[in-house]
C-alpha cells in the first residue's frame, strides 16, 4: 500500500517542486492573485480526482488525485507566465521534459509488469524486478533521445 502511494505521489513531484519557482515569477510581477487563483482552483481539482480515484486504486488514488493536480498547476503556471512574459522555457527545455516525462512513464509501466511477473518471489524481488525495469527502460530511452543529463550520468559510470 505505502509502494502505491509513493508511487502515485511520484508523479506529482515536478510539479510540487517547480510550484513556488513559477510563483515567484508573478510575485516578481506584482501580482500574487494568480498563483492563489491557480492553487485553489488545482486544490478542487485535486480533491474531486481524489474522490473519484480512491475506489478503484484506494488509498492511493488520492496521492494520485494530489500528483494530477500539481501537475495541472505546473501548466497553468507556465502558460499563464508565457502569456505575461513571452517564453519561459525554450523548445529544447520542452524536449528535455518531454524525454524524462516519457522516460519515466515508459519505466513505470515496465515496473509494474516487472512486478507482477515476479509476485511469487517475495516483496524484496519484487521491489528490485520493479526497480531494474524502471530504471533500465528510462536509462534506455533518455540515453537514446540524447538527453543532456542522461549523457553526464553514463559518461560519469564509466
Amino acid at each position: 500500500m505505502v509502494g502505491g502511494v509513493l508511487s502515485a505521489y511520484g508523479i506529482g513531484l515536478l510539479g510540487a517542486a517547480s510550484a513556488k519557482l513559477f510563483a515567484s515569477g508573478f510575485f516578481a510581477l506584482r501580482d500574487t492573485r494568480t498563483p492563489v487563483k491557480i492553487s485553489m482552483a488545482t486544490l478542487v481539482l485535486s480533491g474531486v480526482l481524489a474522490a473519484v480515484l480512491l475506489r478503484p486504486f484506494g488509498v492511493a488514488g488520492i496521492a494520485l488525485g494530489s500528483s494530477v493536480g500539481t501537475s495541472v498547476m505546473l501548466l497553468a503556471q507556465l502558460w499563464l507566465l508565457e502569456k505575461r512574459v513571452g517564453e519561459v522555457l525554450d523548445r529544447v527545455a520542452w524536449r528535455h521534459l518531454a524525454i524524462t516525462t516519457g522516460g519515466a512513464a515508459l519505466g513505470a509501466l515496465a515496473g509494474v509488469v516487472a512486478a507482477g511477473a515476479a509476485a511469487n518471489l517475495g516483496p524484496v524481488w519484487r521491489a528490485a524486478a520493479a526497480l531494474g525495469a524502471f530504471g533500465a527502460v528510462h536509462a534506455l530511452i533518455t540515453l537514446s533521445l540524447k538527453h543532456p543529463d542522461a549523457a553526464r550520468a553514463w559518461t560519469l559510470l564509466r
